[in-house]
């Protein structure tokens, strides 16, 4: 009868084939972190977005009544409801209303990208766009980073 010397009789991986399969699970780690950060801030600023496009049908309805004052303190709290007016704040929806009537609208989102929009009383256009394509009359806003608006939305 001959006796087994060399096998044990135990089977598992090597510290080899362990190391290699916890290299591949830390590569696709790394890479499904960088997804869902692209896709966290891309959420952040289309929410930005869309509250600046809910804003805006309550303050063209106010415009429309024919109430000339835009105060942030009554006027556009009153009508806009649980939409945040705050000029001092990231987050919160700013207004300027310019001399000949315009009305600006911008909110800076929470990664820094600002969104703008403004309303004409005389040719009653809705634009959604970039700074330089804003009238004169409305405020040059910049972020932080001095970025200006952002890309047309």
């Amino acid at each position: 009868m001959r006796e087994s010397t060399g096998s044990r009789g135990e089977s598992g991986f090597t510290l080899l084939e362990l190391s290699a399969a916890l290299a591949i699970i830390a590569v696709l780690v790394v890479v499904a972190i960088a997804s869902f950060a692209g896709v966290r801030r891309q959420s952040v600023e289309t929410a930005a977005q869309a509250e600046l496009r809910d804003a805006l049908a309550p303050l063209k309805a106010h415009l429309m009544d024919g109430d000339p004052s835009l105060s942030l303190d009554a006027g556009v709290h009153a009508f806009a409801g649980g939409i945040r007016f705050d000029d001092a704040a990231i987050g919160g929806i700013r207004l300027e209303r310019a001399t000949d009537g315009a009305v600006c609208m911008w909110r800076i989102a929470e990664t820094g990208s600002v969104y703008g929009t403004w309303t004409s009383s005389s040719g009653g256009e809705t634009l959604f766009t970039e700074q330089a394509s804003l009238p004169s009359a409305c405020p040059e806003q910049t972020t932080a980073s001095g970025a200006g608006f952002g890309p047309s939305w």
